[in-house]
């Protein structure tokens, strides 16, 4: 880049070479690190039972490489707070809270889409942290290693109740979560979001995480706000 830059026409002195390459491999390292890929989905194979959704197989192709300054200051968890919303044709990147923030918080966002504690374990995700991203992460679902998706529990008991008062409207409101999931058809998720974000902060406050129906309430809000067109993993 120096050279082409030289035989362009600009002109530098002898003496600040080194300092202009330096330079440009720090904004080349720079710019590894933060600019993001935008990928399209390829919809592959989809297999339904009644309403509920089995399996579902895709692969994304990165069409483009893009700078957001802002979206850039976000630290990455295993366990996302916030999400970009809205479509690629807008060309502005809106990030939503998924679930409830306290106040004084920090917000996370993830650095991959399948850099997530429910999707790989650990190790995976140790290791692709630190050869994508040169760090290691140390979020809380790292430092306690919560199990991924098809290990978290489902089920309501004295242990992961915080508030035992609120155990029967919990049990209740998860009965009623399951039988939306069973009738709402995923890209009908979008319409019901005051639905959604009531039981997620229900949970939130009442029940112990990792909690089955409390991410699975995660990942149907996530779809909600990125308006993708193809089901999502159960």
């Amino acid at each position: 880049m120096l050279q082409y830059l030289m035989l362009s026409g600009f002109k530098i002195e002898e003496c600040y070479l080194g300092i202009v390459g330096t330079s440009l491999v720090r904004i080349l390292s720079v710019l590894d690190l933060n600019a993001r890929k935008i990928n399209i989905n390829a919809p592959n194979m989809v297999s339904l039972k009644g309403q509920s959704l089995q399996s579902y197989y895709y692969m994304t192709f990165p069409m483009a490489i893009a700078l957001y300054p802002s979206l850039a200051l976000f630290n990455h968890s295993c366990d996302p707070n916030i999400e970009r919303s809205g479509k690629l044709s807008t060309k502005t990147r809106v990030i939503k809270a998924i679930e409830p923030i306290p106040k004084g918080n920090q917000l996370f966002f993830n650095y991959g889409r399948l850099i997530l504690f429910d999707k790989m374990k650990k190790e995976e995700r140790q290791e692709s942290c630190r050869n994508n991203f040169k760090f290691e992460c140390c979020c809380q679902r790292c430092i306690e290693n919560w199990p991924q998706y098809h290990s978290i529990p489902n089920g309501l008991s004295a242990i992961n109740i915080l508030n035992p008062r609120m155990a029967e409207t919990v049990i209740k409101e998860c009965k009623r979560f399951e039988d939306f999931i069973e009738n709402v058809g995923y890209d009908e998720f979008h319409r019901h979001l005051d639905y959604l974000y009531g039981f997620i902060k229900l949970l939130f406050i009442n029940v112990k995480r990792p909690f089955g129906l409390y991410h699975k309430c995660l990942h149907i809000i996530n779809h909600a706000h990125t308006e993708l067109k193809h089901p999502i993993i159960f």
